[in-house]
């Protein structure tokens, strides 16, 4: 099916959603437009990072698989949806150098790609594109022609459809004061049908921290006193669907149908309201009832179906929260258990089920902050297992994150969630002292311990039940569909010779740490072994560590075949600096950290010492090379061999014992500058080199 739209190709309406009604049937349900993946980044580049935590440090471009991406012509209106952990950014994309594969964004995400993911291959996908288009329910907008085209579905069509593209971003907005007469009071919304609401993305593409409260609403109410939405549907929106926003008080959402959600559910509260807020700011007494809320986040992959802030006073009691691709039910925004307006909230009796289908780190029941007098009782929630594309297991049941602390849970009831599923409660940096009593934990409906009269109790009373919910069939988000491409394994063996590598930086898929004003490990254009650059460590007297700074490597594993690794060395006679460089065994050991295997320490004697034997002595103010070789797998010796070739062509080997006998295979590298003493080393050409 093709159709004119001329007011988009006139620049005065564009729309990114679109809702079809078949004929007999009493819902409208959303149709997507084009899409290619699960696609992975194939490397980060040298670009500029935001100085941040490292999982922060977000680049403005990447490096992308040949073939992944090409300039097809509507590459302008293309959305690349890359997944981050707990959270998910929609960015638009300003060019493609195809020769080097580097895309670069229109803006900076909010997390780094390139980070939780195994291998650093963060997934994306690709969406609205022209090329893409082929599959039954697709559609695609033709912006600079103005004209829709919608694949039908079978026994679709024209005669029989109703297809609707949005306008409006909000639906109905009740904005008062925080006192006086334009305060807005005592208005209830009964019976009513809200649909069909736009979200417009951003030109620089759009990307925020977890559960996406900055959203939009599509009925948003601030200051507002009891302003009720009660029996009413509210889908197919682009966005959240309900928001009691600063200063609502005793407002409340009852008895609601919401299916079919670009975002999240219900919000109360707002993202910046500050901690400590008061009356009447601070949202108190509002409920949350009674809701049937189904199918959320198929635009916005961090959003929860239930969402409040800094808030007091908050019922939120017998809804069912199911089918979304994060946290079912959170509350709370402060990640420290200092003191807030938070507290004195109601989560009680509420069934969530089949949620963190699409990213990680949250669970059917999430809370931050301490929050005194809040209750968490009589809670059935089931079924959070990871989708294929979470970064790791990470959904839970009950989950008190940072800071959480002060609640009273009892009678709360939940089975098969994948993260930590023997604990009760997943507690990550949190205080801790919450009250809790008789809850259970793995019981299913056959089991003959499940707690029938409980569960009987969760979710939506039987007077609120929408019959309609039971005949909903909401169309699949594509991503339910895809599959990782299929690439090649990443190389363990490498070459640094520190060429591409900016001065002061230091190796990708490397960590660095100890290092201060003055103890420094980078990347230096002073001198090298071979062209411009090299690794130099700077010691200092007085670290917090001896080995500090420290360059290592590890979340790869050799296990198999001959090994052999090898760099240039070079000191000052000066100042030398004491270098220790060690290959580890982290993924064996027991109870200690790690399994050491080839060790080797360069004193600022020029000596090279393995155990107690020294092998060679080194030149100061010149390049030695050095080659540590052993074998692993099945039969090989317990044993290692390091060569050290001198200027002058002059070489000693000598062959040792690992430092533990325990060693096994090769996960970790770690090169550390381990005197307490100030003085500098010159890393060049170091390679890994493993049969693979």
């Amino acid at each position: 099916m093709d159709g004119g739209a001329p007011e988009v190709r006139d620049g005065q309406r564009s729309f990114r959603q679109l809702f079809v009604q078949r004929r007999g049937e009493p819902f409208f349900t959303r149709r997507f437009r084009p899409t290619k993946g699960m696609l992975a980044i194939a490397d980060t580049t040298w670009s500029l990072a935001r100085k941040s935590q490292a999982h922060r440090a977000a680049q403005q471009d990447f490096v992308c698989f040949p073939g992944d991406l090409q300039p097809w012509p509507d590459l302008p209106d293309v959305e690349l949806v890359a997944l981050h952990g707990w959270s998910a950014s929609r960015l638009k994309i300003e060019s493609l150098d195809p020769e080097h594969c580097i895309v670069r964004l229109t803006s900076v995400p909010t997390f780094r790609i390139g980070s939780w993911y195994k291998d650093e291959r963060n997934p994306y996908y690709l969406e609205n594109l022209k090329a893409a288009l082929g599959k039954p329910g697709q559609w695609y907008l033709d912006r600079p022609a103005g004209t829709l085209t919608y694949l039908p579905l079978p026994g679709e069509t024209p005669d029989d459809v109703t297809v609707v593209a949005p306008r409006l971003e909000q639906l109905v907005t009740c904005r008062g004061e925080p006192v006086g007469p334009r305060l807005v009071e005592h208005v209830s919304f009964r019976g009513l049908t809200f649909a069909h609401a736009e979200w417009p993305v951003p030109a620089a593409g759009y990307d925020v921290s977890q559960g996406q409260p900055a959203l939009p609403s599509a009925i948003e109410v601030t200051f507002g006193r009891d302003i009720r939405f009660e029996r009413c549907v509210v889908a197919n929106t682009g966005a959240y669907g309900i928001g009691l926003g600063r200063g609502c008080r005793e407002c409340a959402v009852v008895g609601c149908l919401m299916f079919d959600l670009g975002g999240g559910g219900v919000k109360v509260g707002e993202q910046l309201l500050d901690r400590n807020a008061a009356e009447p700011v601070l949202p108190v007494g509002n409920v949350v009832e009674d809701n049937t809320i189904l199918h959320t986040g198929l635009i916005h992959y961090s959003a929860n179906g239930i969402w409040c802030g800094v808030v007091r006073g908050t019922r939120i009691v017998h809804n069912e929260v199911a089918y979304g691709p994060y946290t079912g039910i959170a509350v709370g925004w402060c990640w420290d258990p200092g003191p807030s307006s938070c507290g004195d909230n109601l989560i009680e009796a509420n069934r969530v089920h089949h949620v963190m289908r699409v990213v990680q780190d949250g669970g059917g029941i999430y809370t931050l902050g301490r929050q005194p007098g809040t209750i968490i009782r009589g809670n059935l929630v089931h079924d959070n297992l990871p989708g294929p594309f979470a970064a790791s297991p990470g959904q839970c049941g009950l989950y008190f994150d940072e800071g959480s602390s002060g609640f009273l849970v009892e009678d709360n009831i939940q089975y098969n969630v994948s993260w930590s599923p023997t604990k009760l409660v997943q507690n990550q940096n949190t205080a801790a002292d919450h009250d809790i009593r008789t809850n259970y934990l793995g019981v299913a409906p056959d089991d003959a311990n499940y707690p029938r009269a409980i569960a009987g109790r969760a979710g939506v009373e039987k007077a609120f039940v929408w019959p309609l919910a039971a005949q909903l069939r909401c169309t699949p988000d594509p991503i339910e569909a895809m599959q990782m491409t299929a690439y090649p394994a990443p190389r363990t063996s490498f070459l640094l010779d520190f060429e591409d590598i900016p001065v002061g930086e230091f190796p990708r898929r490397f960590g660095r740490s100890g290092t201060t004003a003055e103890a420094t490990l980078g990347v230096t254009d002073e001198l090298a072994a071979s062209g411009r650059r090299c690794l130099r460590f700077q010691d200092r007297k007085g670290l917090a560590r001896t080995f500090y700074p420290y360059l290592n490597r590890v979340g790869w594993r050799v296990a198999q075949g001959p090994v052999a690794l090898s760099f240039d060395l070079r000191r000052p006679a000066a100042d030398p600096a004491r270098l220790s460089v060690e290959l580890r065994d982290y993924d064996t050991a027991q109870q200690a950290d790690y399994w050491a295997g080839p060790s080797v320490s360069f004193l600022t004697d020029g000596r090279v010492v393995v155990g107690g034997d020294t092998v060679s002595t080194l030149r100061p103010d010149a390049w030695s090379h050095v080659t540590i070789r052993f074998a692993l797998g099945a039969g090989a010796a317990s044993a290692w061999e390091i060569e050290v070739r001198l200027p002058d062509g002059s070489a000693a080997a000598h062959r040792a014992p690992y430092a533990s006998p325990k060693f096994r295979q090769l996960t970790g590298l770690v090169m550390c500058a381990d005197g307490d003493a100030d003085g500098v080393a010159y890393i060049d050409n170091l390679a890994l080199e493993v049969a693979e």
